[in-house]
């Protein structure tokens, strides 16, 4: 975690910013803390917010910004944000990670989403990756159909979410809207030109 704090710097042709870091925490992930249990995620967070909530500092935080790594994503209750389905990190190829000794069919469900990203997705488009969140949200769907209350959440989105739902009220989280980054909505097939999920 790294708090920064933004100042004034004047220079040639009008005034300037400066980003200075003013505190810094980190932990390390171990066998009591995993780097792929969205748990642990929010934990490391409150953590890192303790770790300088006795300092002056923190009264002067107006904004956080939360980063993960782009195509780590799980599926969530939109209601409650509870997860449903575990997190499938970043890495996580949809055609090497499957165990064959799980399936004995001639396809397997990694197969079937290629033949649907294959017909849908257009020639080197960023959702045409295995390892994108596009064919990890599909595989959990052919694992098992997804449920209407099963929402993909990426990390960072689920790390803001869960930080938003601690400080707002139910009204309030009605009118809070969630934005993902561009890299999380490209590897889900997001036209960037025409801004918006193709149909």
């Amino acid at each position: 975690m790294s708090i920064v704090e933004k100042k004034s710097a004047p220079g040639d042709g009008g005034a300037k910013w400066e980003y200075n870091e003013v505190f810094t925490s980190a932990l390390t992930w171990d066998e009591n803390m995993w780097y792929d249990n969205a748990k642990d995620w929010r934990e490391a967070i409150d953590h890192l917010l303790s770790s300088a909530k006795g300092t002056e500092i923190m009264a002067r935080v107006r904004a956080i910004c939360v980063s993960g790594t782009s195509a780590t994503c799980l599926l969530v209750n939109r209601d409650n944000l509870s997860v449903s389905r575990g997190a499938r990190m970043y890495n996580y190829d949809i055609l090497s990670s499957e165990d064959p000794a799980d399936n004995d069919e001639d396809e397997t469900p990694a197969d079937r989403v290629m033949k649907l990203i294959d017909e849908y997705v257009p020639e080197k488009h960023t959702a045409r990756a295995t390892t994108g969140s596009l064919a990890k949200l599909l595989l959990w769907n052919e694992e098992e159909p997804l449920a209407d209350s099963e929402a993909l959440c990426h990390q960072s989105d689920y790390v803001s979410m869960s930080l938003m739902r601690e400080g707002l009220g139910t009204e309030d989280l009605k009118k809070c809207a969630t934005t993902s980054d561009w890299h999380n909505c490209l590897k889900l097939g997001y036209d960037m030109r025409q801004k918006e999920f193709p149909g």
